[in-house]
């Protein structure tokens, strides 16, 4: 059976009328979530950018099926209607869904106590950011331009600078006299 009406069969995805409210709302969520992990990348924390990178991707995903008139129940389903409704049609590219569990697998990681490299970081906001656009270019929504999502990957500080700035941390003497 075609996994997209198997998806239905099953309530995995749920065909809905399309809300301009609820994309809106996902939309906002997903552009703060990708402003977070631009500031969390600037300041080296990978396991924070890995975490919002994922559910910027996520809402983006949720935001996209739903203005097509289908709600997701889970992540099979969210990819499912993806491939669906945007990688087939050619508005969404092929790695796409890839990309997506590739970023829900480091996420997961991290929860389970793992650390994220730089370079998960790094991919997973470049992704973010590039699927994020091309989700913002599909709705055309008024205040969610796809000319505002960056593309770039923000500049770190150099961290021999930032150690010279930083303040220096007291001993515990020093706070107990």
């Amino acid at each position: 059976m075609d996994p997209f009406d198997d998806c239905l069969r099953k309530g995995r995805l749920k065909k809905v009328e399309p809300d301009a409210e609820r994309v809106a709302s996902e939309l906002a969520t997903a552009k703060e979530e990708l402003e977070r992990a631009r500031t969390c990348y600037i300041g080296s924390n990978w396991d924070e950018v890995a975490t919002q990178a994922y559910f910027a991707m996520y809402r983006c995903a949720r935001a996209g099926i739903n203005s097509r008139g289908y709600r997701d129940t889970n992540l099979y389903g969210l990819c499912v209607a993806l491939q669906r409704l945007f990688v087939d049609e050619g508005t969404l590219q092929n790695g796409t869904i890839t990309k997506i569990r590739e970023a829900k697998d480091i996420k997961d990681a991290v929860y389970g106590g793992h650390r994220a490299s730089h370079q998960d970081a790094r991919s997973m906001l470049q992704g973010a950011q590039v699927f994020a656009k091309a989700i913002f270019s599909q709705l055309t929504l008024p205040g969610f331009d796809a000319a505002a999502i960056e593309l770039t990957i923000p500049e770190r500080p150099d961290p021999g600078r930032s150690r010279i700035n930083r303040p220096q941390r007291r001993s515990r003497e020093t706070f107990n006299r």
